[in-house]
């Protein structure tokens, strides 16, 4: 039998070729592709996970109550319904003790504003609808509001990028931010 030396692979490099494409199997699958681009997932924190949770409760309250807004012929029944129905991660948004509040305490969604308001019969409707369209104002301000904060903190990020390549930890937390407000730009646009 003829032995080809240009042939042979260590088991030494061959593991190690194992090793790295097992890694790089493991990343794959801890990455969402947004518009071809390979973001990190953003659950690496609770902070992180937080401001996700914010945004898509925001998001999902401001198309609910677009669509009642937008709904000229919409019945009382059907807000109740289309109000009860909203939820986020199978947990319903308009309850009592929905309160959103940024890092500096603001409230960014109380949806007890919106339960306050609720019409008690179908005459009341219009006037329910007035208000309703001041609380859709507040909730695209407090979204508008997430993605200006998390520009600011990717500039400064970037600003102070030497200095989070000395210090792995906090480069991982500014990764981790930067890869938020790109998938907050993805969802906005």
């Amino acid at each position: 039998m003829k032995i080809d030396s240009n042939n042979i692979v260590s088991s030494k490099t061959l593991d190690s070729q194992g090793i790295i494409n097992h890694k790089k199997q493991i990343q794959s699958k801890n990455k969402i592709g947004l518009s071809s681009d390979f973001i990190d997932n953003g659950y690496s924190s609770l902070k992180t996970r937080e401001l996700n949770n914010n945004i898509g409760i925001l998001q999902i309250a401001d198309r609910v109550i677009d669509e009642i807004l937008r709904d000229n012929n919409i019945t009382l029944e059907e807000t109740l319904n289309k109000l009860e129905n909203a939820t986020f991660l199978n947990k319903p948004i308009f309850v009592s003790n929905q309160i959103l509040k940024d890092s500096n305490d603001n409230i960014l969604f109380d949806a007890n504003r919106i339960l306050d308001i609720l019409p008690k019969d179908k005459k009341d409707i219009y006037i329910f609808k007035k208000a309703l369209r001041v609380e859709h104002n507040f909730i695209v301000d407090s979204i508008n509001n997430i993605k200006n904060d998390t520009i600011e903190n990717i500039n400064n990020i970037e600003f102070n990028k030497d200095f989070l390549h000395s210090n792995s930890n906090l480069f991982q937390k500014a990764h981790n931010v930067a890869g938020l407000a790109s998938k907050i730009d993805a969802l906005l646009a």
